[in-house]
């Protein structure tokens, strides 16, 4: 491989390239490592368990609103815009 680690919008399709791995014989997640933005119980009950980023919509969408209110009266944007969690099952 010419890539190690790849992380997915979809913890569904990061399931797919989960299992398409295993079937080349790849070792999950020494050879490849995947990760999905989304978490669900398949995530969790996958084997191995996906990593996950969750993110969280309503700090998104107040940080969002800060960060225009900031713009508007030319404030610099802060640099750590949208909270995420890594949660490695």
């Amino acid at each position: 491989l010419e890539f190690r680690r790849v992380l997915f919008r979809s913890d569904r399709v990061a399931l797919v390239v989960l299992l398409c791995a295993q079937a080349r014989d790849l070792d999950v997640p020494r050879q490849l490592m995947i990760a999905a933005i989304t978490d669900s119980d398949a995530s969790r009950r996958a084997s191995p368990a996906l990593t996950v980023v969750q993110l969280n919509p309503e700090e998104i969408g107040r940080r969002a609103v800060r960060f225009l209110i900031d713009a508007i009266d030319g404030r610099k944007a802060p640099r750590d815009f949208a909270p995420e969690e890594l949660i490695e099952l």
